[in-house]
């Protein structure tokens, strides 16, 4: 896990979880007022240069279709699309 703080308070977080050679990024959250200041792009960076020490070949994450922000980033950084996902609900009778 990677955390930048202000005044104690995390402003970015994100979580990488290895697996042999294959590593999941997860929650990787900006607090909104700071936001397009690099933080999410430097927790990622910091999440796979982790990952790489570890022996890590290959990363993935997964992100809200509508996140453009979000998209954006991941794109700048090497991440393309592989496919997507929907989640399902039944109301319970």
């Amino acid at each position: 896990m990677q955390c930048y703080r202000k005044e104690d308070e995390p402003i970015a977080v994100g979580l990488a979880v290895l697996e042999s050679k294959d590593v999941g990024l997860f929650e990787i959250v900006t607090r909104e007022i700071h936001r397009r200041q690099g933080r999410g792009r430097s927790i990622v960076l910091g999440l796979l240069s982790w990952a790489k020490q570890q022996g890590a070949t290959t990363a993935y994450l997964q992100v809200v279709a509508d996140n453009l922000p979000a998209l954006k980033l991941y794109e700048k950084l090497g991440f393309t699309e592989l496919y997507q996902y929907f989640y399902r609900i039944q109301n319970c009778p």
